[in-house]
């Protein structure tokens, strides 16, 4: 039976090591003239479009103008593009090379994106991580600054790659942050939670998920869960 299944990325695929923030301090300083501007934001499941209004907020005391936001999306992938390949922080979290792989050769599996990253960036990250060629679509910060409207442009172009049609029971979202979760639940597709990211296996019990795992070390158990759905348990 055909199943679609929409990776988060920073956390649960991999983490950069602060690339991200790295590369909006020194947008937003160049072309606010303030230093250190990330402060004490917890960017955990929050669109990059989020964060940048969340962050221009505290420290502008007002929006940003369409021309401001458009130059500090220019800004700020310059630096990303610069950053991304300097880092020594990048990793991969346990067991995902040999998940990706096993799921990449079965053809009733479908292998997406959902990630509140624009889309440059999110294909940069996953580039540098060798994870590129699993994945050929998805949903981006750059779609939607709504997690829940970028996991529906995900799903719908999916949908629209395969021809396929499927109920929700057979599209995942699997990711690390409570915000994955509540995206998923709202959707009433199934929601994997991985504790690799900065949210605990407890916190994300409490949203409570379809499935529910440490990390990918046990590729099997999951491919089992795919593949055969059994029973949900945590």
């Amino acid at each position: 039976m055909t199943k679609m299944l929409l990776f988060d990325i920073d956390g649960t695929l991999l983490i950069t090591g602060g690339v991200g923030m790295a590369a909006f301090e020194k947008a937003f300083q160049e072309l606010h003239g303030i230093r250190d501007c990330w402060g004490d934001t917890i960017p955990d499941g929050k669109t990059d479009p989020l964060l940048f209004e969340e962050i221009s907020a505290v420290h502008l005391q007002r929006p940003l103008t369409d021309r401001e936001y458009s130059r500090l999306y220019e800004r700020y992938l310059f630096y990303f593009r610069r950053e991304i390949n300097k880092t020594g922080c990048f990793r991969l979290m346990p067991g995902v090379v040999p998940l990706l792989e096993s799921l990449g050769q079965d053809s009733g599996i479908l292998l997406g994106i959902a990630t509140g990253n624009f889309e440059e960036a999110a294909w940069l990250k996953l580039k540098r991580g060798g994870l590129d060629h699993y994945f050929r679509f998805g949903g981006f910060g750059s779609d939607a600054r709504d997690r829940v409207q970028l996991l529906q442009i995900a799903i719908q172009r999916g949908l629209d790659r395969t021809g396929w049609v499927l109920p929700n029971e057979n599209i995942y979202v699997i990711g690390d942050s409570i915000r994955d979760m509540e995206a998923g639940n709202q959707l009433g597709i199934q929601t994997i939670g991985v504790a690799t990211g900065k949210t605990s296996l407890r916190e994300l019990a409490a949203m409570n998920p379809s499935y529910l795992f440490e990390d990918f070390s046990d590729a099997q158990k999951f491919l089992s869960i795919i593949r055969e759905r059994p029973t949900p348990t945590l």
